[in-house]
């Protein structure tokens, strides 16, 4: 039950971007708010873990934007688009 609320809770933040008034600022809108989430992830897990915050908030991010480009990746190579 927990993972299935952390999972929709998770999936708001991105969708919440997606009500931007263009296409163009819709694409930024979405980035933009995925990478505050995954920033306040990063900075929620550390202290959570009671560890420094820099270094787990960068890999969370780095690792979600890497995993944003691979999707956008193969959407591109498939030809196909959300937006």
């Amino acid at each position: 039950m927990a993972s299935a609320i952390s999972f929709t809770a998770g999936g708001l933040i991105p969708f919440a971007g997606a009500f931007a008034p263009t296409a163009g600022a819709k694409f930024w809108s979405i980035v933009l708010f995925t990478l505050g989430g995954l920033l306040i992830t990063g900075v929620v897990s550390a202290r959570l873990a009671g560890s420094r915050i820099l270094s787990p908030t960068v890999r969370v991010m780095l690792g979600g934007s890497l995993g944003m480009l691979i999707t956008a990746g193969i959407g591109k190579i498939a030809n196909i688009s959300g937006l």
